[in-house]
């Protein structure tokens, strides 16, 4: 994502820096005036358009105006919806596949208990994957909320900052 400033390279680095500081962003790394890189988000306050992540920002100079890049990572954030989804996939699996074992047991005939669980095993495993797949979902639901809040945010605060310097 890029946005345009009217405003020189320093300036906007200090702007963006500025930005960071207010929102109690941590900075990981920034080589004055081009690049920074930012971790925001929190583990504790988790909702959807608040996501862990990380991103990096690059400033160029072009025109008498600056271009801020945004690259976002939220691999951290994925890695743990995907983890959760693959535990909450396991856990329905389990627990249907209890029900049906001992929905099972009460059928005598082997041939018709063979069937049924041959079935409900299917039912278990399509449940399972529903879990597995809406854990995905809500991750790049989440992902895609915070990158837009975020860019907005950021922009809103650039551009207004920028203009009042003029």
């Amino acid at each position: 994502m890029s946005l345009s400033v009217d405003a020189p390279q320093e300036e906007t680095f200090n702007l963006a820096m500025n930005y960071f500081n207010e929102k109690r962003m941590k900075i990981s790394d920034s080589t004055p005036p081009h690049y920074i890189i930012v971790e925001f988000g929190s583990w504790t306050s988790m909702s959807f358009d608040n996501g862990k992540g990380e991103v990096e920002v690059g400033i160029e100079k072009k025109d008498g105006k600056s271009y801020v890049n945004l690259d976002f990572d939220f691999s951290v954030n994925y890695l743990l919806y995907f983890i959760i989804a693959i535990i909450s996939a396991l856990i329905v699996y389990v627990v249907l596949s209890s029900f049906v074992n001992t929905w099972a047991s009460g059928i005598s005939n082997p041939l018709l208990r063979s069937d049924y669980l041959s079935r409900a095993n299917l039912y278990v495993i399509s449940g399972a994957l529903i879990v597995f797949f809406l854990g995905i979902l809500v991750s790049v639901i989440e992902v895609s909320m915070t990158r837009k809040r975020f860019i907005k945010e950021f922009n809103m605060f650039i551009q207004s900052l920028a203009s009042k310097k003029e």
